[in-house]
């Protein structure tokens, strides 16, 4: 979103506690809106939350959990008011005054998922540069004691500075979890095509792990242009090849298995994907693993060295018309005519011209007979009853 022009707009009469100016609505809110405001001392420009009178639980819940954090990845309050905010007009005739409200930067370039539309996807450097910023504002919500449980791109903000912030906290809780070990049972949120497995399919789950599986999936996402699966579901044979083969999984998926084929994707991506995107989340990589993952620095020379430059990030923004909720276009049937599905072929008959998928990832996570078991009873049971 590009910046309003200077000066006051002449259907711009309302103000709030003589402070804030509101220009024009730009979202909504679960109980009101969000605008965009021109602080009247600074004269810049800011976002403004207002709830509407009498419904100030989930501001008030949402302030108190922001003001927790300070990472310059995750969404800051700027200001704020709890049922003592005075809306007036220019010539200072109050409209009400026991508004709440709060103040926060103003994401001039939208939000992360506006650029992912259709089957687009970031060059590495920069879908590295972002995952680094996710994965740093994640780890400080963590490390302050709450856990989020709904990231996707819609609620990644991109501000003029190039500053990727993880906002609405609407859904977040403590990380201590249902039992005070950090395990939640009967809490299911957030975006179901961001949920991790367990979450999914009803088992208990770790907070912390179920937000890097988002992570992971939104990475996914930044660097092939499409999901991983369509459903956390038995009849949908990239989640269960994932399941049961997650090395032959690679091969399998259309978008994946042309980008590796064609060597247009690097093998460290490839491999930090594969370890965070277990189905067993006893597998997957910790915080700490990740960080010391080749990927996760791989980049780090060649986006930082050049301090004097500007990171130039803003692609175009793609066509509403254009999303397709990520799902790839091409037939994920694994016996499509179109395409030879490698994966299904013994390690024997593999060409040795094709790019060999266990030599990208170098580890065995042939997962165990008796969790493949679990889950797919769990699926049995879900599909039967739905």
């Amino acid at each position: 979103m590009n910046e309003a022009s200077e000066g006051s707009p002449s259907d711009a009469n309302i103000y709030i506690d003589k402070k804030f100016m509101l220009i024009k609505q730009i979202g909504e809110g679960g109980f009101g809106g969000i605008f965009l405001c021109q602080d009247i001392s600074s004269r810049s420009y800011c976002a403004i939350k207002i709830n509407r009178m009498n419904e100030t639980q989930e501001i008030e819940s949402e302030i108190e959990l922001m003001n927790h954090f300070d990472h310059p990845n995750v969404l800051s309050i700027i200001d704020y008011s709890i049922k003592k905010g005075v809306l007036h007009e220019q010539n200072e005739t109050v409209v009400s005054d026991t508004v709440s409200y709060m103040v926060m930067p103003l994401a001039n370039f939208g939000d992360l998922g506006r650029y992912l539309r259709g089957d687009y996807y970031f060059e590495e450097p920069i879908a590295c540069y972002i995952f680094q910023k996710l994965f740093y504002g994640i780890s400080h919500i963590h490390d302050k004691g709450y856990v989020h449980l709904d990231i996707k791109p819609d609620n990644i903000l991109i501000t003029k500075e190039m500053d990727f912030k993880i906002g609405d906290f609407g859904l977040s809780q403590p990380s201590k979890g249902e039992d005070g070990n950090g395990i939640f049972s009967k809490r299911r949120c957030g975006t179901k095509s961001f949920w991790s497995p367990e979450i999914a399919l009803g088992f208990e789950y770790n907070g912390e792990q179920a937000d890097l599986y988002s992570l992971a999936i939104m990475l996914f996402i930044i660097v092939f242009g499409c999901r991983p699966f369509r459903e956390i579901k038995t009849d949908d044979p990239l989640f269960m090849k994932l399941l049961k083969e997650p090395l032959a999984y690679w091969m399998a998926h259309p978008y994946t298995r042309n980008r590796i084929k064609e060597r247009t994707v690097s093998e460290e991506v490839v491999d930090l994907l594969a370890r965070m995107l277990m189905v067993n989340p006893e597998s997957r990589l910790s915080k700490s693993d990740i960080t010391k993952h080749p990927w996760f620095k791989k980049y780090n020379e060649e986006i930082y060295s050049q301090e004097d430059e500007e990171f130039q990030f803003a692609p175009e923004i793609l066509d509403e018309e254009d999303d397709d909720d990520f799902v790839p276009e091409e037939d994920l049937d694994s016996n499509s005519d179109n395409s030879e599905d490698v994966s299904l072929k013994s390690e024997t008959d593999r060409s040795q011209s094709e790019c060999d998928v266990e030599a990208i990832l170098e580890v065995d996570m042939v997962p165990s007979a008796s969790f493949i078991s679990k889950v797919k009873q769990v699926l049995t049971s879900i599909r039967s009853s739905s």
